[in-house]
């Protein structure tokens, strides 16, 4: 058996654009700290709640409250609606993304999975504005891990539990370097 994960901005949805826009909006909103020129590659971790953290600790030197973080995704989810409503286009798939998902979804070959650095309310927005349903599909997201790395893990065990082995090869379809780092530190407990 063989697992494919894919990423959500940029690799199924094209929604980079959108998505940073929206959250340096919330974030600006939400902690009144201007994010506008910030580079994600600077960052330790890329995922919604360790950048929030790390950007919050760097210049408040506290980390978030759990009702600045529920306030920061509530900011973040009004500007992704909004766009959304004033633009569709903006929340496509990335050309062929969909087919290619469902046909590996129907292979005896494979099982697939989505490991996404943002937080669930957005990846199911983006997911749903592009066809894609995670009724059986393997999920994870920033809501429960920080790490792109207990990202990965957690569909893994997801996938493994369902399937109840171990996979022959892991395949993860990201965008960004962020995506391909913890792919690396993977590799010393499955092949990927």
């Amino acid at each position: 058996m063989r697992f494919v994960i894919f990423d959500i901005d940029g690799t199924l949805t094209d929604t980079k654009e959108v998505d940073d826009k929206c959250f340096m909006k919330a974030f600006e909103d939400s902690f009144n700290i201007d994010i506008w020129s910030q580079k994600w590659e600077t960052l330790k971790e890329v995922t919604d709640w360790s950048i929030t953290e790390e950007i919050v600790l760097s210049e408040w030197n506290r980390l978030p409250t759990n009702s600045e973080y529920e306030s920061m995704i509530s900011n973040f989810m009004s500007n992704l609606r909004e766009e959304k409503a004033k633009d569709q286009s903006q929340f496509n798939e990335i050309p062929g993304a969909k087919d290619f998902f469902y046909r590996l979804e129907k292979s005896k070959q494979f099982k697939v999975g989505i490991a996404t650095g943002g937080w669930e309310e957005s990846a199911l927005l983006k997911l749903k504005a592009i066809g894609i349903a995670i009724n059986n599909v393997a999920f994870s997201n920033s809501s429960h891990h920080k790490s792109r790395a207990a990202i990965l893990k957690n569909v893994i065990a997801q996938l493994s539990r369902k399937t109840q082995s171990i996979p022959k090869r892991i395949i993860y379809f990201g965008d960004g370097e962020w995506d391909y780092k913890p792919c690396q530190n993977l590799r010393a407990c499955w092949e990927i």
